[in-house]
């Protein structure tokens, strides 16, 4: 099964159902939509709320239907609801699932240990997932870790999720890190974003103004970062001219120890993510 939708852009036999249509699903079903990495009659959805997913099928076109019946006609479920929800969505579908079933989490914190244990004693592959906001879009980062049942999956993965963005494996006891340096991470960005915005109003600028300089600068330095192989320290150096303006800002940035205090964040976003795993 796996391997049948991982070897072509189209698979006509296989079915794949969304439960829940918050941001990060929607997100999904507009990316395979956009990508047609399954035909339109192959994508299910289902919501807690009959409006939502009512709302998601009149636009985009797919089936809306309940979780029991939507996991009985579909070989791959993404469960993309709150972490509390996991629990009991899982209980409520289990005895509709086959073996050959493969199961993708999105929530953060919930463990495959804990997503298998919930299914068994079924041994129902399932793959657990952290995305990030900039999933909306299409350029966001995509880490997962395949449980225990879940074997040969990795060409299915980024056939699914690549059309979000990057699509990266890492172990699960790395999920806490990347949760706080990857999930968390547009939060920070954002936040140094606000800070520019606002010393640069004090400084007269206006609102538009203001938004296309960092939004642009933003994007640039991202886009220079990816495009070139040498480390983000040394295409800082470039930018610094001796007694130059960006030497002296700088400066001040690591006697005020900024690396600190971004250290702190990341330590603190880890704690809370361990706290979240169950």
């Amino acid at each position: 099964m796996a391997k049948a939708l991982a070897g072509s852009k189209k698979a006509p036999g296989i079915k794949l159902g969304i439960i829940g249509c918050g941001n990060m699903g929607r997100a999904l079903l507009e990316g395979l939509l956009s990508q047609k990495v399954l035909p339109r009659r192959h994508l299910l959805v289902s919501d807690v709320e009959a409006s939502v997913s009512e709302a998601i099928q009149r636009q985009f076109k797919v089936k809306a239907t309940d979780n029991r019946q939507l996991a009985a006609a579909c070989q791959v479920l993404v469960v993309a609801v709150k972490p509390h929800q996991v629990g009991p969505v899982l209980e409520e579908v289990k005895e509709c699932l086959s073996r050959k079933t493969l199961i993708f989490s999105l929530a953060a914190g919930v463990s495959t240990r804990f997503l298998e244990r919930t299914l068994a004693p079924e041994r129902i592959g399932v793959v657990r997932l952290m995305p990030n906001i900039l999933v909306k879009i299409r350029q966001g980062v995509i880490a997962y870790c395949p449980g225990r049942y879940a074997t040969g999956v990795d060409l299915l993965v980024k056939r699914i999720f690549s059309p979000l963005g990057k699509v990266i494996k890492i172990k699960e006891s790395q999920m806490d890190t990347f949760t706080a340096i990857s999930g968390s991470g547009p939060g920070y960005l954002f936040y140094l974003a606000e800070l520019l915005e606002e010393i640069a109003r004090k400084r007269g600028f206006s609102q538009q103004t203001v938004r296309e300089i960092i939004a642009t600068q933003f994007t640039g330095t991202g886009l220079m970062l990816a495009a070139s192989s040498q480390p983000a320290k040394t295409l800082k150096e470039k930018v610094c001219s001796p007694g130059g303006t960006t030497l002296a800002g700088l400066a001040v940035l690591e006697q005020e120890k900024l690396s600190s205090v971004l250290e702190k964040a990341i330590q603190a976003a880890e704690k809370r993510s361990r706290q979240l795993t169950r």
